[in-house]
């Protein structure tokens, strides 16, 4: 997003929330931990990407069926031993 607050020129990069009864919004850029307020009227540019990191793709898929399938006989073995 490229954004012109009148003096200053910025491209600045990260997810965005907006509220439309006020016209304002903030891109919040996690990695480098800023966010920033903006107007929708100082908005010059905008470009929407998907953004999925490696990370965020396995988080994604989930744990594999063995791995469930552990955990449900592990929780299992909890709850005999709890009642």
């Amino acid at each position: 997003m490229r954004l012109n607050d009148g003096e200053h020129s910025r491209i600045v990069s990260g997810a965005l929330i907006f509220n439309p009864l006020n016209g304002r919004g903030k891109v919040i850029n996690i990695v480098r931990e800023i966010s920033i307020d903006y107007s929708v009227d100082e908005i010059e540019n905008l470009e929407i990407k998907p953004y999925l990191s490696k990370r965020s793709l396995e988080e994604v898929e989930g744990p594999s069926d063995e791995e469930l399938a552990k955990q449900t006989s592990e929780l299992e073995e909890l709850a005999k031993d709890n009642s």
